[in-house]
């Protein structure tokens, strides 16, 4: 007699619709969408906290040399100006290029910022259910926002405007940025959302009294 594959079954709570949405998988590795507003709540990659944890820690590392290290060294005029991430967000927004500062920090800078630190609280089992609920929403947002490659296109157009009229050396800080970007790719693929909400399911429901009536 063929034997039925065992059926794991799971509720979780859509991050952009809230909609309760029942999981019902064969032990797949198909992704799960959401069936009201089609996002992602799940991949089906065999993934773990665990691989959650160090790819997070490694974007920590990388995105510190990659904010304050130097790009690259422009010389003009007589002068050498190091470039950098957090330089260039100055720039910026003292020329009054508010919204495009604000992009390029918020895309390069905060939501990476956001998505590894949320990451690294969310592998710590200390969090009552309200907090784990904020910090799966805060991961959700930063995933969608960490656009690293937003900053490196930016970069581009700045270097092809300025390599006829000044003289650009590259500097090491590249090197992390380039790895920092792929490793957002990797984080976008794998990380793996129904397993903090499979621990939230175990949380006890704190119930607030109504008051005298």
């Amino acid at each position: 007699m063929n034997e039925t594959p065992a059926t794991e079954r799971s509720v979780m709570t859509c991050p952009s619709c809230d909609l309760v949405v029942i999981i019902e998988t064969l032990n797949t590795r198909a992704d799960g969408y959401c069936p009201r507003c089609a996002e992602h709540l799940f991949s089906g990659s065999q993934t773990s906290r665990r691989h959650h944890l160090a790819l997070a820690i490694t974007g920590l590392l990388l995105l510190w040399p990659s904010v304050v290290e130097n790009l690259f060294q422009l010389y003009l005029a007589g002068k050498m100006i190091d470039v950098t991430m957090l330089k260039g967000i100055l720039l910026l927004w003292r020329q009054d290029y508010w919204f495009v500062s604000g992009l390029v920090a918020w895309c390069g800078l905060l939501a990476p910022l956001g998505l590894f630190t949320g990451i690294i609280l969310l592998s710590v089992d200390i969090w009552p259910r309200r907090m784990l609920v904020s910090l799966l929403v805060l991961v959700n947002h930063c995933r969608e926002w960490s656009m690293v490659e937003v900053f490196v296109i930016s970069l581009m157009v700045a270097i092809f405007k300025l390599i006829d009229v000044a003289d650009l050396t590259l500097g090491p800080a590249l090197v992390p940025l380039a790895a920092l970007m792929m490793l957002i790719t990797l984080i976008h693929r794998l990380y793996d959302p129904e397993i903090y909400w499979r621990r939230l399911d175990l949380l006890p429901v704190h119930v607030e009294g109504r008051g005298d009536e």
